[in-house]
Parts: C-alpha cells; structure tokens; sequence
C-alpha cells in the first residue's frame, strides 16, 4: 500500500492542471497515489486527468457534484486509508524529490506533520521568490527540527502559513477535521485543528512547491462581500473544533484574534454600499466573542509580540480588556465613516481630474 495521498481539488484550472500532473509524474518517490478530485467544473480538467490516470496506476481521476473545497476534502478523507495525506492545488505544482523528501522527515521522526518552504511564482512573469512559509518576523523556525508539544518552541509554529503549500499530515489527524461546504479559506481549518492535535511536527527550510498566489479567481485576491462570510465561518469551526482538545497553547488564542483584525480590516477591500458594509462588520463580532475568556492571555501576548503602535495599539488593547460588544459597535461606527468619507472624497477627486 502507497503511505501518501495527493489529494488534488479541481475547479476551472484546465489551464494549469497538466503541468501540476507532471509534477507528480515526475516524482523521484512514486510511494503515493494521487486522487485528481474533479468538483463539478465546467472546464476540461477532468478529460485531462482520465488521460494521466489511464497512463499511470498511481493516478486516480474522480469526479463529483458542485459542493466547494471543502467538499473535496471531506469527500478525500473519508476515502484514503493511507498513513499521510497532502494536498496540492492543481494551480501548484511540486518539485521532483517533494514527495520523498517530506515523508522521509515524517518518517525519521514519526511526526504528526511536516511543513516545508514554498516558491512563490506569478501568472505575469517568471519571478520565483522563495517563502519561508512562517511569519520571520516574529520567530525562527530551525530546519529540520522536531518541535514537541511540551517544549516552549512549539508556539512558534502557530506562526506558519496555513495555506496547504508543503504540509505533509498524518491522516488520522486530518480525518477529524469536518469541513464546511460552498465556503473558501478551509485550508486554515485544516491547518490550525491538526496544529491543536499535533504532538509533533517537523520544519523544512527546503521549498518544494510552486505557490501560484495571483491567479484570477484565487480566493487571496477576492474582494467580494461574501468572503466575510467566509472567513467568519472557518474561524467559528475553527474555535468549534478545538474545543474538545486538551492543553492549546495559548498562543493559538493570540493568534484567532490577530485573524479576526484581519478579518475585520479586510473589509477596507470590500466593494458594497454602507449597509452591506456595516452588515459584514457587525458579523465579525461572533469570532471575538469566544475569546473573550482568554483575553488575559490575549493581552499578555499581545503586549509583547504585536507591531502596531499609536491609535490603533490603544484600540485593540481596549477592545481586548472590553467586558461587552459597545467598544466594539465604536470601532465599527468609526471604520464606517473613514470608509464612506474616504469613498466619497475619491470619487469626488476622480472626476475633478477627469478619472474614471
């Protein structure tokens, strides 16, 4: 029996998806069976992917309804039996030796998860920026180090990309993980609910994959209303997961609320008029909320490791000590009317200068 799976999600990709195929073809470890899960899309991914099956046993094409990222990875999990599983999207692709140099670290160290550095590439040009895959700025991560549970050095990998670039996962972990359906960002989920249940993990500065980040149609570029909706949902399954997991660092909570600034700030790129806008603000309430229990530890970390300074420092850590939702419906009121003003005040400037 193979020990990795590969699970591919599809979605109008026809243009990449071969040379994300080849990739795996062209494994020096062919210790892995690769599922090319077709979601429903209306391009010709999945006529390709029935090519590269019929031609290699270690390739599965599948195809089933409509359902959303998350629908894949349930549907994946349920159906591996293997004792690994990564994901690659079919937009990425992986270097020759990816496959045999994440299982030997998950092997060497019977790890629970193996993370590794990723090349950035663009659809516009041909730039290869090399990513560490975890946050510089605020720690180090050692190569090839094993991080255990009860040393102080596993906070630091809360610090990681969550995106699923170069993670390799024990599969009973991963199998736990329930995702949402017809919603985006999953991979977080996937990510930071193995993290609370990892006992050990291992960090490679070796890239081995090529992380397309400006696709049109990536969710990273997506400003539409909804993906407040989104982001609001993964963070609710997030904190709903992990409930029942014992001993969470307590960065982990540090971390949820970093998410829900950002998740609050996306706003600044959501196109929608005033009341859809107050909406979605309102809405980001329901991933603060829950942590208002840890907000001693959430100050404590904050204090610390945040970078932000003047107004903004003084907003957070208010809200942070705050015992109900009026600073919050402040912060709100005051995001509402920078944006309206600042919107109107452009509008205005454009068309004095003849712009669109």
């Amino acid at each position: 029996m193979a020990k990795v799976s590969i699970i591919v999600p599809t979605y109008n990709v026809e243009q990449y998806i071969r040379k994300c195929l080849d990739s795996l073809v062209n494994q020096t470890s062919k210790d892995f069976v690769a599922y090319i899960i077709n979601d429903g899309s209306p391009a010709n991914e999945y006529a390709i992917a029935n090519e590269y099956a019929e031609k290699y046993d270690f390739i599965k094409s599948i195809k089933k309804e409509n359902g959303g990222y998350g629908s894949v990875l349930n549907y994946a999990f349920e159906m591996i039996d293997t004792p690994y599983a990564l994901i690659c999207d079919p937009d990425d692709y992986l270097v020759e030796d990816a496959i045999e140099h994440l299982l030997g670290l998950m092997e060497k160290n019977q790890a629970d998860m193996v993370v590794a550095s990723k090349n950035l590439i663009y659809s516009d040009n041909s730039e290869v920026v090399y990513d560490c895959s975890y946050n510089s700025k605020m720690v180090t991560l050692v190569d090839q180090n094993l991080y255990t549970r009860e040393s102080e050095s596993f906070k630091d990998l809360y610090f990681l990309d969550p995106s699923p670039h170069s993670k390799l996962y024990k599969t009973e972990l991963a199998k736990k993980v329930k995702f949402p359906l017809k919603v985006s960002f999953t991979d977080n989920l996937l990510f930071f609910v193995c993290l609370n249940q990892a006992q050990s993990v291992v960090y490679s500065n070796k890239a081995i994959a090529y992380y397309l980040i400006n696709r049109e149609g990536n969710t990273s570029t997506d400003v539409k209303p909804q993906v407040i909706d989104y982001w609001l949902k993964v963070q609710t399954e997030i904190l709903n997961q992990s409930k029942e997991v014992k001993h969470i660092p307590d960065i982990f909570y540090y971390r949820m609320f970093e998410t829900f600034k950002f998740v609050f700030n996306m706003i600044d790129r959501v196109h929608a008029d005033k009341s859809v806008l107050k909406e979605k603000l309102l809405s980001t309430y329901a991933i603060f909320e829950p942590l208002q229990t840890h907000k001693s530890v959430i100050e404590s970390y904050y204090t610390k490791m945040a970078t932000t300074s003047g107004r903004e420092r003084s907003n957070d850590l208010k809200l942070i000590q705050s015992n109900d939702q009026s600073f919050f419906n402040v912060l709100v009121s005051r995001k509402l009317n920078r944006l309206i003003y600042g919107n109107g005040l452009k509008a205005k400037l454009m068309n004095l200068i003849g712009g669109n």
